[in-house]
Order: C-alpha cells, then sequence, then structure tokens
C-alpha cells in the first residue's frame, strides 16, 4: 500500500520548532548582555587604571562609563538606555569637580555607542531651532594659553552649518579669544580653531585641519605649545602651524555639542557621538600624549599609529 507523503509539521513537531527558536534566541540574548556587561566591565578597569590622573595639569575629564558620572533629568544616576542627560560629571580626582548641565537641550543616552560602549547623541535638530548641548560655566583653568585636549567622537549626519564638538570662545567683539573645535560646513575636515590678533585692529583666526569622515569613530587630540599649534586623529599629526599671539578666552562658558553663543550665524550645531573628554592645562609631553591616546584606543577598540 502506498504510503501518501506527509505535507507539514505535526502540532507537536511544530511546538518543539517554536521551543528551540524561542531557546536560542533567549541565548543569544543573553550572550549579547553578557558580552556588553563584559566589555563595560573592562572599560570602567581601564578607566581606573589609566595613567590620566597621574599626569601633572588634568584639568576636566568627562567619561561615560563610571557609575557616578552622568545624571539624567530627574537628577538620578541609574541611567538606562534613551534617558535625557542633565549632567555630565568631572571625574578628575585632583580638580574642583566640573560639571556640564544642560536644562532644556538635553542629549540622549546610548546604550552601545562607539566600542558598543556608554555615548552622548547630541542632536543637531532636537529642538527645532537648536541643538543639543551641555556647558561648564567659565573658568579660567579651561582657558589658558598653552593646553593639550583629546575628544573620542563620531559625526553621524551631513549638515549644512558648522558642527562643535566643543568650544570655549569668547565671542565679544573685538577679540574672540579662546579655542574650538568643530566639523566644517563643507563636511570634509575638522577644525581647530584658535584666535590670534591681526593688525589694524583685524582679528586672525589660525586653522588648523583634518579629514573627516562620517559614521566613524575618532579619536582627536588638540596641542597648543608656546612653539606651535596642531591637530592629531588616531594619534597621527595631521596638521600643524606655527604659533602666533594667542587671545584666552576671558568671560565664556565651555560648551560640549554647540557653540557658546545664541545669536547670529552659522549655528555650528553638532549631530553626532561623544564619548569622552580630556582637557589638560598644559602641552602634554610626547610620551603623555601617547600614553593618553594608547588608553583611549584600548577602551573604545580605535585603532592609532
Amino acid at each position: 500500500m502506498k504510503k501518501i507523503p506527509r505535507l507539514g509539521f505535526s502540532l507537536i513537531e511544530l511546538s518543539i520548532v517554536i521551543l528551540v527558536i524561542g531557546i536560542l534566541v533567549v541565548g543569544v540574548t543573553k550572550g549579547s548582555r553578557i558580552i556588553s556587561a563584559s566589555k563595560l566591565k573592562s572599560a570602567i578597569a581601564l578607566t581606573k587604571s589609566s595613567p590620566i590622573n597621574a599626569f601633572e595639569g588634568l584639568a576636566l575629564w568627562l567619561e561615560t562609563t563610571s557609575e557616578r558620572s552622568l545624571q539624567n533629568s530627574a537628577n538620578s544616576y541609574d541611567i538606562t538606555d534613551g534617558n535625557n542627560i542633565k549632567s555630565w560629571i568631572d571625574t578628575n580626582q585632583t580638580s574642583s569637580g566640573f560639571i556640564a548641565t544642560e536644562p532644556t537641550n538635553m542629549p540622549i543616552y546610548k546604550k552601545d555607542g562607539i566600542g558598543n560602549l556608554p555615548t552622548l547623541f547630541f542632536d543637531a535638530a532636537s529642538n527645532g531651532s537648536s541643538g543639543d548641548s551641555l556647558t561648564i560655566p567659565y573658568n579660567s583653568i579651561l582657558n589658558g594659553e598653552t593646553f593639550t585636549t583629546f575628544v573620542v567622537t563620531q559625526p553621524l549626519e551631513v549638515t549644512n552649518n558648522w558642527g562643535a564638538v566643543i568650544m570655549t570662545r569668547n565671542w565679544n567683539s573685538p577679540q574672540r579669544g579662546g579655542y574650538n573645535l568643530y566639523k566644517d560646513n563643507s563636511n570634509t575636515n575638522w577644525q581647530f580653531w584658535s584666535s590670534n590678533p591681526g593688525t589694524g585692529g583685524s582679528l586672525l583666526n589660525q586653522v588648523i585641519t583634518s579629514s573627516l569622515t562620517f559614521n566613524q569613530p575618532v579619536i582627536l587630540t588638540l596641542n597648543r605649545n608656546y612653539s606651535f599649534v596642531e591637530i592629531y586623529k588616531n594619534g597621527t599629526l595631521a596638521s600643524r602651524a606655527a604659533n602666533t599671539t594667542f587671545i584666552r578666552n576671558s568671560a565664556m562658558y565651555f560648551t560640549i555639542g554647540t557653540p557658546n553663543y545664541w545669536g547670529g550665524a552659522p549655528k555650528f550645531y553638532y549631530d553626532g557621538y561623544i564619548s569622552e573628554i580630556i582637557c589638560f592645562s598644559r602641552s602634554l609631553k610626547q610620551f603623555e600624549r601617547k600614553g593618553v591616546e594608547q588608553y583611549l584606543s584600548q577602551k573604545y577598540g580605535i585603532k592609532i599609529s
């Protein structure tokens, strides 16, 4: 007698298949959580063991993995994915403890950002007319004549305006003192802007650049000593220029993600991730700079050379 071929699964077999798939999905999800937790634990250990606090002149250290580095809009340290971040707290053990705050246009906490670690997303168009930002009141420690500043960031969208990652720049006319790091409006370069006096009352802006790639994380190092200004990209010197007389910012605050002024154009609203900012109130020696870049490279998985 010829057997009639079965055309489908029985209910029992189908239930078993669904159960197996469910077990696999749960296993993958748990595995992903374990990997994520392991990466975060490793990043916290790297942060604690890094040489940064041992280097003289540490003025500001903002990062996203420490237990009490961030507060959400409810002023809680219990941060979850998608929270609005009201405060980014300085982890520098030797400072008076700077806190970058924003009551309205707050950046968003992303659990898996650069290097699959927590990051802050700054939306250039979060409020229609202005972007997300965090602000530190003016302090001379963050506005010296020599400095080395490190930033870990990832630009996410092409915009027609300049986008300020950090800015400590005095817009008071006629001399715009200070410096800032931003993407240019042609979407091709990072620009390290440094102000200096011109002749006849005019203002000269000293700008050096490095190439920009969207949706790619990068470690940028800004350095100014008494001889030159320079910008490094992932540990490699991108541009250097002989130094000129520097005008210090003497009044304006330090901002992250937007300009530190609220009028005129361009708007300078940044669209992207920012995970870490480290500022020294002096120009670091070469081995010190490399030590900080090595720490950031290992932490975020960004190759340096």
